[in-house]
């Protein structure tokens, strides 16, 4: 047996994963007899001894599994650049077995399992230590894919090109040097292995051409490379900085498009429009992409739907008639009600169609039938805030529009009085604000503290929100009466005998006391408050139950009425609320805060204090 904890760093305690999550997927991969491991370096010896160890097809199985697993867990696997090393050791070892086998699937996985270690391992690993092991993997790699036309290997260098499109994800330009050889690859390649090649090809080209530094990564890092390869241009070749080259390599991909599924044709096109927004001059034959606007834009297809927004926004009037813009229009809008589609697609819909219209203003006098942007009965949370946040900038300037926005908070409404939940309340208090913003109307102005002031009654757990709202308002609106209404309104709520607010949820009560404190003495009411604090919390019954950081603030609201306001108007009740803490309380802290106080308040001035 084997052992090759030796070459391996002890993990601290702040890298490792929690081990629970690891067993159960063990136990999904049929793997759950390595469960016992206590740690991740005996895990991986165990993992390792099965890859070396286990001979013949009927442990393919079992080494497949193996593989899945260490992709998956490769980030907690790692720990050290002997820990990538022993397990490309293993799964190299395994790759040549499988070609003797003829396991595709196998022989995959051990590719993808082997390039996703190497990018996990930038995270935890100096490059410095990495270069040489990560050089030969993507030459590997690249040997793989130069295998055009191999019928035996299609599967494993359609893998091969995933992987290194991954690699340039993480290393943008890290394969700039290989473009001809890739497109020649492309040109050449036959199989269904096509397509991968293909999206390696222009996200590569994409990479090439664009502004960016070419020692940038995920990670921060990026490794030094010696490349060997033949399949490699090196220093001096020629590469695509000729308009003529890229041009020619853009029309090519252009061209295969038909051949590409759904998913392909989206990803090759979104790196023909960077190249487009790099290049301008590219953008002369834009026209080429026309026919991806006719054959998707009438679809439910999430992912073509995004093709065709995408060409509108980057692309617009160089591809988009004004019919086209009409008919992308009207698709968004289906879709984003569509009750056949999921919410998540219905949100992304909206986002498009609120992106679309923010770009397009003139476009929303187009828009006949509001009735595809009023929230449903069904609609969580996210699908009211965005439908009724697109319904108001639909309405903007427009007479008497009041009415029917406050209709359609209805359903909202209702919803928070079934189930009240922070999404709701935030929905809730984020379409108000956009209200007022776009619709800064006398019947707004009145319904909106209306309508806070009613929820905040029922639910005392609104407060925080209010208050953040009254906040953004004062910040956006610096002349709005909303504010100041809508705080004197609850002043006068939470001071009435009928206030629902408890021992508990006082705190909710003290934090509007205390912004209300910061305003005119109109706004604040300080005798209403004073009476209340009184009656119903420093009592007899109440005050020795009050914690310390209560205790605190309401002393804290006290000192405040005193610097902020001239005392005469409320002389008495204030001192009346010091004298009932000073006999009520219990806490050696507050009895001395509210000595002082009072002393302030009897002793000294109003000058002086004030």
């Amino acid at each position: 047996m084997y052992s090759f904890s030796f070459f391996r760093t002890t993990p601290e305690a702040s890298e490792v994963k929690d081990m629970s999550c690891v067993n159960r997927n063990l136990v999904a991969l049929g793997l759950g007899y390595l469960s016992e491991s206590t740690d991740f370096p005996s895990l991986l010896d165990q993992l390792i001894k099965i890859l070396l160890e286990e001979k013949g097809s009927e442990k393919f199985a079992s080494k497949y599994n193996v593989a899945i697993f260490i992709e998956l867990e490769s980030a907690a696997l790692i720990f050290s650049a002997a820990d990538v090393e022993l397990i490309f050791v293993a799964l190299k070892n395994v790759f040549q077995e499988c070609t003797k086998e003829n396991s595709p699937l196998l022989h995959g996985q051990c590719i993808l399992s082997m390039t996703t270690v190497l990018l996990q391992a930038f995270e935890k690993v100096n490059e410095e230590e990495l270069g040489v092991l990560f050089t030969e993997h993507i030459e590997f790699l690249l040997g793989l894919v130069n295998q055009t036309n191999n019928v035996n290997n299609i599967h494993i260098r359609s893998i091969a090109a995933r992987c290194l499109t991954e690699i340039e994800i993480c290393f943008p330009q890290i394969l700039k040097n290989c473009v001809d050889s890739l497109y020649m690859a492309a040109v050449v390649e036959t199989s269904i292995a096509h397509q991968c090649y293909m999206s390696l090809l222009a996200l590569v080209i994409s990479h090439s051409i664009a502004d960016k530094i070419n020692e940038t990564s995920l990670w921060g890092k990026y490794p030094n490379t010696q490349w060997k390869s033949n399949f490699i241009q090196q220093e001096g070749d020629t590469l695509i900085t000729g308009y003529t080259d890229l041009k020619e390599m853009v029309s090519f991909l252009v061209d295969q498009l038909p051949l590409c599924s759904t998913e392909g044709v989206a990803w090759i096109t979104m790196q023909i429009i960077d190249m487009m927004l790099h290049k301008p001059d590219l953008q002369a034959s834009a026209q080429v992409l026309k026919p991806l606007v006719l054959h998707f834009s009438n679809t439910y297809s999430t992912v073509a739907g995004h093709v065709v927004f995408l060409l509108e926004k980057h692309l617009g009037n160089l591809i988009f008639q004004e019919k086209d813009m009409i008919q992308l229009l009207q698709q968004l809008l289906l879709n984003s009600s569509h009750p056949s589609l999921s919410a998540s697609t219905r949100l992304l819909y909206l986002d498009w169609l609120s992106d679309y219209l923010s770009r397009r203003p003139e476009k929303i006098a187009s828009i006949q039938d509001v009735n595809f942007v009023l929230p449903g009965s069904f609609d969580g949370p996210e699908t009211h805030l965005k439908k009724l946040k697109l319904l108001s900038s639909l309405l903007k300037n427009k007479k008497e529009s009041s009415v029917p926005l406050l209709h359609a908070l209805a359903t909202l409404q209702k919803q928070m009085k079934c189930k009240s939940s922070i999404k709701l309340k935030s929905a809730l208090i984020k379409v108000l604000y956009r209200y007022l913003c776009d619709h800064h109307n006398v019947d707004m102005s009145a319904e909106v503290p209306r309508i806070l002031v009613a929820v905040t009654k029922e639910d005392i757990s609104f407060v925080p929100f209010v208050l953040n709202f009254i906040h953004c308002v004062q910040d956006i609106l610096p002349k709005s009466s909303v504010p100041s209404c809508l705080l004197t309104s609850l002043v006068m709520a939470f001071t009435q005998p009928d206030s629902a607010a408890t021992l508990a949820t006082f705190h909710f009560v003290l934090d509007i006391f205390l912004m209300a404190v910061t305003q005119d003495l109109c706004i604040c009411q300080p005798k209403a408050i004073l009476n209340y604090l009184m009656k119903y919390i420093v009592c007899e019954e109440v005050c020795g139950l009050l914690s310390w950081m209560l205790g605190h603030q309401i002393l804290s609201l006290c000192f405040k009425l005193m610097s902020n306001y001239d005392t005469v108007v409320f002389f008495y009740e204030l001192c009346e609320v010091l004298k009932m803490f000073m006999a009520n309380s219990e806490d050696v802290d507050l009895l001395d805060r509210a000595h002082i106080y009072h002393s302030l308040l009897v002793s000294l001035s109003n000058k002086k204090i004030y």
